[in-house]
């Protein structure tokens, strides 16, 4: 039995190298005189699963923020990713797929200019002309959804977007021109009402 209390001392004292609080605590602790021996390495078996308890909980604890951030980062990601590519694309991007190159035969363009821009532009506010334009194209951008058209992008004053691609569609022009004539109805109703 002393042999066996002998090896575990020797490897709590390897343990206590790396944790040099703990090695001198343990020395203290087995030069006390007339503490058995046995509660003496009870204790610090105690002391070392407790320490090391603590320290996997710390671990457990840094790895699971690292995921959550790493979560967070990811659908960060996706929802750039889905900004700047359709779904379709961006899916076959994510499953390996480097080179994309498809052949559409029937597609529609759909090009809004805004007339009078520039003259409007220099008599507003920056803040103003920003917060004008964000409403008017995420105004076209749930009309977009709305036909099953493609955002393709912005362009200062122009918005541009497509039918029938990346999804082939049979109806994609009446699609495009339903799509382009109902913001004129809108706009004749707002002016209507003023």
């Amino acid at each position: 039995r002393h042999v066996r209390d002998e090896v575990k001392y020797e490897h709590m004292l390897h343990f206590g190298q790396a944790l040099p609080q703990i090695r001198q605590r343990v020395d203290a602790a087995l030069k006390l005189p007339g503490l058995p021996r046995e509660k003496v390495l009870a204790t610090i078996v105690y002391l070392l699963l407790r320490y090391s308890t603590q320290e996997k909980a710390k671990a457990q604890a840094s790895q699971e923020q690292t995921h959550r951030l790493l979560v967070d980062e990811q659908e960060r990601s996706e929802r750039l990713l889905l900004n700047v590519l359709p779904a379709p694309i961006a899916e076959r991007l994510k499953t390996g797929e480097s080179l994309i190159v498809d052949r559409f035969e029937n597609v529609s363009v759909l090009f809004a200019d805004l007339v009078g821009f520039t003259t409007h532009a220099s008599k507003t506010s920056p803040e103003e002309l920003v917060t004008m334009l964000n409403e008017l194209f995420s105004t076209f951008d749930k009309l977009a959804e709305q036909h099953g058209l493609e955002k393709i992008k912005t362009i200062g004053d122009a918005y541009m977007a497509v039918c029938g691609v990346p999804v082939p569609r049979t109806d994609h022009l009446e699609r495009i021109a339903d799509a382009a004539v109902e913001p004129l109805g809108r706009a004749e109703v707002a002016v209507a009402r003023q």
